[in-house]
């Protein structure tokens, strides 16, 4: 039935009613990078990962949000030291926390789920909570199983159409792949929405 079902099914079924939160990452994740060093650090101590689950996800609750995850990308060019956290956009699935018991993925959704409940965060409690000090690096799109086989151009437009007919026109951009622009890395233009909120 796809991811968000999958997902779903782990919120209900695997989240105790004691814990505070649950994590979700993908089952290929390889180490941790941390991104506040002049050269990035690749960390693959499984209970320093833990302890950084742990404080990210303590920090969001404390701060009163829904949702927590982490930079969707090792790439030191992006990190801005002085904004370590980001309340805005939507978190990536392969890395994310949930604390809002409320809150579900779209099961009518193949792909970019995790931007509905991103967005769903964001409606309910003004601001979800990116970590961008570390990165839970794993392989996207390019491993076997996954949405690997049935991820497509068109179904990344079916996606984006369907987001805007249940959030509204305008929310939402699309980056269409061209040979000029650096969203054409993939066959799946990947990174190829934007929300308009900032």
């Amino acid at each position: 039935k796809g991811l968000p079902a999958t997902r779903n099914w782990i919120l209900d079924n695997l989240w105790d009613k004691d814990e505070d939160f649950i994590w979700q990452i993908d089952d290929d994740v390889s180490h941790v990078t941390y991104m506040m060093t002049r050269a990035v650090r690749r960390i693959k101590d499984p209970d320093y990962m833990v302890d950084v689950v742990a404080h990210v996800g303590r920090a969001a609750m404390d701060a009163g949000t829904g949702l927590f995850g982490f930079a969707p990308t090792p790439k030191p060019m992006w990190r801005v030291p002085s904004k370590f956290i980001d309340v805005r956009g939507w978190a990536s699935d392969h890395q994310m926390g949930v604390i809002d018991r409320e809150l579900r993925w779209d099961e009518n959704m193949r792909t970019r789920a995790c931007v509905d409940i991103s967005l769903q965060c964001l409606l309910k409690h003004r601001f979800l909570w990116k970590d961008l000090r570390w990165h839970f690096a794993n392989v996207i799109r390019q491993g076997k199983g996954g949405l690997v086989g049935s991820r497509t151009t068109e179904r990344e437009q079916q996606a984006f159409d369907y987001l805007e007919m249940k959030w509204g026109k305008g929310l939402l951009k699309r980056h269409v792949p061209t040979k000029e622009n650096k969203f054409n890395r993939t066959k799946f233009g990947a990174y190829s929405m934007s929300l308009s909120i900032r």
